[in-house]
């Protein structure tokens, strides 16, 4: 991929996480099943672990 692709990816990847922890955040206050939040706080945590490993690779 092209550095402005890898970019463009990260970028949406990390709006992703962001909008996801609102999610979490939203469920928590209305009750949302533990097991719903747990698999949103996995997918939120994979996406962590992406962000991670892709940004020292885009300097």
């Amino acid at each position: 991929m092209s550095k402005q692709i890898d970019f463009e990816l990260l970028a949406a990847v990390c709006e992703l996480r962001r909008e996801l922890e609102q999610v979490i955040e939203v469920g928590k206050r209305t009750g949302a099943p533990p097991r719903a939040l747990w698999l949103i706080e996995q997918a939120q945590a994979d996406l962590q672990a992406y962000i991670d490993e892709r940004r020292p690779k885009l300097n």
